[in-house]
């Protein structure tokens, strides 16, 4: 395909050429012939073509703020010209080395390069890398230029790397985050001792439901099936509840509070995991997303699959509400509940209710609370200079008080700032011998 620029020359030759003829002028018409010289010898050259645009990759994973190494080999046999190539990257990344755009000559023989650049994932999430965009000019851009894209792009998963807390190995030593005493996990291996029947909760085994009991107790109004529950052998069980409202966004768009608070349920998850505790996740004021409690590496590949995609949400969900929905896994568990949020005066109420629900399936061992709230100081997040870090100074002394509150109900508070402590140092603070 030919562009309107031939037409521009083929007019000059022969507004050259009937000018030499009208003046009979051999200048003239010596000039005329470079304009048509100018375009045969152009129409004779192709545009680059051929071009194949191959990925070393095509999935990869990574940590976040790790850094990874991209790469496209580029090879293309016809043509004569100039090929641009460019890598569409997220726009959270950033490019630390080299260049995801180039520009490639294309002489009379094979050409065979790589583009090669080093990027830093600076937020968690599902990104595509890609396709690679080609762009193929002809040298006097007499021919359209081609675009193409690669037939492949690269998927990858960045996720939030856990803050490693399993240094905490010794049994002799008490960490400052309690460990759940005397809970027993509904998630535990069966037995066969018939302990009751009782309405069906999501989450069941179909195989349990005793269809006999239900249609003789059917109800109109709440027409739910009966199942039989049957005695499990006794296992810790650890619930997380993790705050998924808009104020959880403290901080730039890369990093805030919800980033922190998503590497503290991580942490606080393979540090119970290890001990052959039962976890389960619900994530309120984001619409209801919950994963029952289970155990082992299945429930910890699960745990970062949900983390993965969850983010910040205007929902409204009191916490009370949440804890009301996981009723069916609390009951009779007495489990250890811990509550991952920003503590505000404007959330206290919000909190207390949700404690003093908890605490109805929770029964306190000795003098350790069975409730643990877990502050998360974001204000020193979004602070940039010395002023600022004074202001978020002041903001957490406010909000002592509220702290306070939440203690005299008799819960757990420990405060967490993640730009000046890591959570394994929060969790050896105060640690003893037993």
């Amino acid at each position: 395909m030919l562009t309107s620029l031939i037409l521009k020359t083929t007019s000059i030759f022969f507004t050259l050429l009937l000018a030499a003829i009208l003046f009979g002028n051999v200048i003239l018409l010596y000039l005329s012939i470079v304009p048509l010289l100018v375009t045969v010898f152009a129409v004779a050259f192709d545009t680059p073509g051929n071009v194949r645009l191959e990925r070393k990759v095509n999935k990869l994973s990574a940590w976040v703020n790790s850094t990874i190494d991209m790469s496209v080999k580029i090879t293309a046999t016809k043509g004569f010209g100039i090929i641009t190539v460019a890598d569409t990257l997220p726009e959270h990344f950033e490019l630390v080395e080299g260049n995801n755009f180039r520009v490639f000559w294309k002489g009379f023989g094979k050409l065979s390069e790589e583009l090669h650049y080093k990027v830093k994932c600076t937020k968690r999430g599902v990104y595509t890398i890609g396709p690679a965009k080609c762009e193929c000019r002809h040298i006097s851009s007499f021919k359209q230029t081609q675009m193409s894209l690669s037939e492949d792009s690269t998927e990858l998963i960045v996720r939030q790397k856990p803050l490693s807390i399993r240094r905490l190995r010794d049994p002799r030593v008490v960490s400052r985050i309690p460990m759940p005493l005397g809970s027993t996990s509904k998630m535990g291996m069966m037995t066969t001792d018939f302990k009751e029947i009782r309405e069906y909760t999501s989450g069941d085994s179909y195989r349990h439901i005793n269809w006999k009991a239900t249609a003789r107790s059917a109800n109109p109004i709440r027409n739910m099936p009966l199942v039989n529950e049957f005695e499990r052998e006794g296992k810790k069980i650890v619930w997380v509840f993790l705050d998924g409202s808009a104020s959880m966004a403290i901080g730039t768009n890369v990093e805030n509070i919800f980033e922190y608070a998503l590497q503290a349920v991580l942490g606080l998850s393979q540090f119970y995991l290890a001990r052959n505790c039962h976890i389960g996740l619900y994530v309120y004021n984001d619409g209801g997303k919950c994963l029952f409690p289970d155990t082992g590496r299945r429930q910890e590949y699960k745990l970062y699959k949900t983390t993965l995609g969850l983010d910040v949400s205007t929902t409204r969900e009191p916490l009370v509400k949440a804890v009301k929905k996981c009723r069916g896994h609390l009951v009779g568990t007495n489990p250890f509940s811990i509550i991952i949020a920003n503590v505000r005066k404007d959330n206290l109420q919000e909190l207390l209710d949700g404690v003093t629900e908890l605490k109805k399936y929770s029964k306190t061992i000795g003098k350790e609370p069975q409730v643990l709230v877990l502050h998360v100081n974001g204000y020193s997040i979004a602070a940039k200079d010395y002023f600022e870090n004074a202001g978020a100074v002041m903001l957490d002394l406010r909000n002592q008080a509220t702290i306070r509150a939440l203690r005299h109900a008799g819960v757990f508070v420990t405060s967490w700032d993640p730009k000046s402590q890591s959570l394994a140092s929060l969790m050896m603070l105060g640690v003893k011998r037993r």
